[in-house]
C-alpha cells in the first residue's frame, strides 16, 4: 500500500510538473505574441513615417513646380500658394516627435521667407505692370500734342536772310517731355530690374539653402527610418531566437520530464507486478494453509469423532462384563470379568489421557513418545474389549495374528 501510495504520488507530481510547464510555454507564447504586436506596431508607425516622407517629398515638388509659374500670377495663385505652404507647415509639424524641432522650424522658417519673397516680387512684377501701363497711357496723349504743335522754321541771319546763318532747331514741348518720360521711365525700369535682380537673387540663395536643409532633413528621417526598421528586425530576430531557445528548452525539459516519468513509472510497475506476484504467492500459500487448517480441522473433528466411539467402546465392554457378573455368580468367572472390566477402565483412562494428549500436541504443547511395541498385545487389547459385545450379541470372536511384530509407536 505504500507503494501504490508512493506511485500515484509520483504520477500526480509529474502532471503537476507537466501542467506547470505547459502554463509556462503558454506564458512565453503570449509574451511572444505581445511583443510582436508592438514589434508590428512600431513597424506599421515606421510605414506611415515613410509614406509620410514620400508624401512630403511629392508635395515639395508640387510646391517647388507651383513657383515656376510666379510670372502669370494673380490673388487667387497667391492664396493658393499660401495655402499649399501652410500645409507644408503642419506636415513639417508633424515631424517634431522623430526629428530635432529646431531643424523643422529652420526649414519652416525658410519657406515663410520663401514665400514672402515671392510675395515681394508679384507686388514688384505688378508694380513695373502699372509703370509700363503708365507709360503707354501718357504716349498717346503726348503723340497727339505733337501732332497739334508745328515747328517753327529757322530763320536765316543776314540781309534779306540770304547771307545770314540758318538759327539752330529749338526743341518742342513735346519732345522735352517724351526726353523727360523716358528718361524717368528708364531710371523707374532700372530700379525694378535692379529690385527684381536683387530678389531673384535672394530667392535662388534661399531656394538654394532650402533645398539643402530639406535635401538634408528627408536625408536624416530616412536614415532615421532604416535605422528603425533595421533596429526592428534585429530585435524579430533576437526575439525569435530567445522564443526558439526557451521554447526548445522548455521542450527539452518536458522531454527529460517524461523519460524520468516513464523510468519511474516503468520502475514502480515492476515493483508492482513483483509484489503482485509476492502477493498471490502468499495468498495460495494462505489458501493452501487455510486448506491444511480445514483439513486439520476436519482431521480433528474426526478423531473426535472416532475417540468418542472409542470411548464407547471400553464402556459397553465394562457394562457388558458387569452384566455377566451379575448373571453368573460364579467365582471362577467373576475374577475374569472383574480383570477384564480393569482393563477397560484403563484403556478408557489411556484413551481419554490420550485425547488429551491430542489436543496438546494439535496446540504444540505435546510431542510424540514412541517406544516398541508388539502387534499382539494390540490385539489381545482389541480382543478384550469387544468379546463381551460379540456375546452380548450371541456372536463369537476369534483373533488371529501371523506374527508377533514390534513396530515403534505411541502406544499410549
Amino acid at each position: 500500500m505504500e507503494r501504490s501510495g508512493n506511485f500515484y504520488k509520483a504520477i500526480q507530481l509529474g502532471y503537476i510538473l507537466i501542467s506547470i510547464l505547459i502554463g509556462c510555454m503558454a506564458y512565453n507564447s503570449l509574451y511572444e505574441w505581445q511583443e510582436i504586436e508592438a514589434l508590428e506596431l512600431g513597424n506599421k508607425k515606421i510605414d506611415e513615417l515613410r509614406k509620410e516622407i514620400n508624401n512630403i517629398n511629392i508635395q515639395m515638388i508640387k510646391f517647388s513646380l507651383l513657383g515656376e509659374t510666379i510670372l502669370e500670377w494673380n490673388d487667387k495663385d497667391i492664396e493658393h500658394y499660401h495655402a499649399r505652404r501652410m500645409a507644408m507647415d503642419s506636415m513639417l509639424c508633424r515631424f517634431k516627435a522623430t526629428y530635432p524641432a529646431e531643424r523643422i522650424d529652420s526649414v519652416r522658417s525658410l519657406l515663410e521667407d520663401k514665400e514672402r519673397q515671392m510675395f515681394q516680387i508679384v507686388r514688384l512684377m505688378d508694380e513695373q505692370q502699372s509703370i509700363n501701363k503708365k507709360i503707354a497711357n501718357q504716349i498717346p496723349v503726348i503723340v497727339q500734342k505733337s501732332v497739334q504743335e508745328q515747328s517753327k522754321k529757322p530763320k536765316r541771319k543776314g540781309f534779306l536772310g540770304i547771307f545770314g546763318k540758318k538759327e539752330g532747331t529749338k526743341p518742342t514741348t513735346t519732345t522735352t517731355t517724351l526726353r523727360s518720360s523716358n528718361r524717368n521711365m528708364v531710371n523707374e525700369q532700372k530700379a525694378q530690374s535692379r529690385r527684381l535682380s536683387e530678389q531673384a537673387d535672394s530667392l535662388a540663395a534661399r531656394n538654394a539653402e532650402l533645398n539643402r536643409q530639406l535635401q538634408g532633413l528627408i536625408c536624416q528621417i530616412e536614415k532615421k527610418v532604416q535605422s528603425d526598421l533595421q533596429n526592428r528586425e534585429s530585435e524579430i530576430t533576437a526575439m525569435r531566437k530567445k522564443s526558439f531557445m526557451q521554447i526548445g528548452g522548455l521542450m527539452g525539459f518536458v522531454l527529460l520530464l517524461l523519460v524520468i516519468s516513464y523510468i519511474i513509472i516503468h520502475r514502480d510497475a515492476k515493483n508492482i507486478k513483483r509484489y503482485k506476484r509476492k502477493t498471490t504467492d502468499l495468498i495460495e500459500q494462505l489458501e493452501q494453509s487455510v486448506q491444511r487448517n480445514e483439513a486439520l480441522i476436519t482431521s480433528r473433528k474426526k478423531a473426535v469423532h472416532t475417540i468418542t466411539h472409542e470411548l464407547r467402546t471400553p464402556l459397553t465392554a465394562i457394562t457388558g462384563y458387569a452384566g455377566l457378573i451379575r448373571k453368573e455368580q460364579c467365582e471362577d468367572k467373576s475374577g475374569q470379568y472383574i480383570q477384564n472390566i480393569l482393563q477397560s477402565s484403563d484403556r478408557m483412562r489411556d484413551m481419554l489421557n490420550t485425547l488429551l494428549d491430542f489436543f496438546r500436541l494439535d496446540n504444540g504443547k505435546e510431542q510424540p513418545r514412541l517406544s516398541p511395541c508388539r502387534i499382539s498385545a494390540i490385539t489381545h487389547t482389541l480382543e478384550t474389549e469387544f468379546m463381551p459385545v460379540a456375546v452380548n450379541k450371541g456372536l463369537s470372536l476369534s483373533v488371529k495374528t501371523g506374527h508377533d511384530a514390534i513396530v515403534l509407536t505411541d502406544k499410549e
